[in-house]
């Protein structure tokens, strides 16, 4: 049941929905695997599986969340 309500939620993890720092890094590191390394990582929880970017809801939350990251100029 957790694992169908984390695949409705705009979180990557259970872990993620505790800590806006974990919330964070785990956005980045969806985000990067999805659209810079070209993967989309699976979770099984049972026989349920998710992959989170394949979520609406989360991929909205990290392109807004993290579009400041992305933008700024290189050092």
């Amino acid at each position: 049941a957790a694992c169908r309500q984390l695949a409705r939620s705009p979180f990557a993890s259970l872990y993620g929905s505790k800590s806006w720092a974990e919330d964070m890094a785990e956005l980045f590191v969806v985000k990067h695997f999805a659209e810079v390394l070209k993967l989309n990582p699976r979770w099984r929880c049972g026989k349920f599986r998710y992959a989170a970017w394949d979520n609406p809801k989360l991929r909205e939350r990290a392109k807004r969340l993290l579009e400041p990251i992305y933008r700024a100029p290189a050092p």
